[in-house]
């Protein structure tokens, strides 16, 4: 049996648990504090784990809200985006915009100099004067990083999810508590599809929708090799200096 096999039986298991719904429900009451707070908001999908679930969560509760996905063009190569995405909305049709980046057709730019172009692409994926906030699908339990950016506190703030930025924005991260199992048993009780990667090495898989420097100093790249030969060698056709990391 496979890790993710395990994984999910597991998660099956833990669905029972009391603390399992005591994390959901907390989320629920993150987004709901946030719609009261910050109506206008959109959603930051990657279709990673816990991205996923939240896209799931959030259409339960407000069907119409916007949710944009930040694609690369390398993202189609080292995941199978397009058929999650495709499975994904015939199921639970969410208001998607996916933004596709253009950062590579300049044939004489190299991995390193694409990256730098798209730096802040994220950040400027929707115009932050337009919204009252984002919800992302963050959680402490992904890195130390993680764990003191979601623990920060503010006056006033009606929950524990809700992060508000110096320019009155603001951030909700619903599922900031969950952990491997919550993801597993959420992901088992409403048949959500996933990536292969996960499928492949396990929910404790990281995901990324860019060949970043820590993805592939992290094995992404060697990972991409194990998955699919003909994938990786579209991506070193177009930056050969990826190579280094197989």
């Amino acid at each position: 049996m496979r890790i993710f096999e395990q994984e999910m039986e597991s998660g099956r298991l833990y669905a029972r648990l009391h603390q399992c719904q005591y994390r959901r429900d907390f989320a629920l009451a993150g987004i709901s504090a946030m719609m009261e707070l910050a109506p206008h908001s959109y959603a930051s999908i990657s279709f990673g784990k816990q991205s996923i679930c939240l896209a799931h969560m959030l259409y339960q509760i407000v069907p119409e809200l916007p949710m944009y996905f930040l694609a690369s063009w390398e993202s189609w190569i080292i995941h199978n985006y397009d058929e999650v995405i495709a499975e994904f909305l015939d199921m639970w049709p969410i208001d998607l915009h996916i933004i596709q980046t253009d950062n590579v057709s300049n044939n004489s730019l190299s991995w390193k100099e694409t990256r730098d172009i798209g730096q802040f692409d994220l950040q400027n994926m929707c115009k932050r004067e337009e919204w009252d906030g984002w919800y992302w699908g963050l959680s402490k339990e992904e890195s130390v990083g993680r764990l003191r950016t979601l623990s920060k506190k503010w006056p006033g703030q009606p929950h524990l999810t809700i992060f508000k930025y110096t320019d009155d924005k603001y951030r909700c991260c619903p599922l900031m508590e969950w952990e491997i199992m919550d993801i597993a048993a959420y992901l088992g009780d409403y048949h959500i599809p996933v990536l292969d990667a996960y499928k492949i090495g396990g929910l404790e898989m990281r995901t990324t929708a860019r060949v970043t420097r820590n993805m592939a100093e992290m094995g992404g790249i060697a990972h991409l090799r194990y998955m699919s030969v003909e994938r990786l060698n579209k991506l070193t056709d177009r930056f050969p200096e990826v190579r280094a990391y197989v």
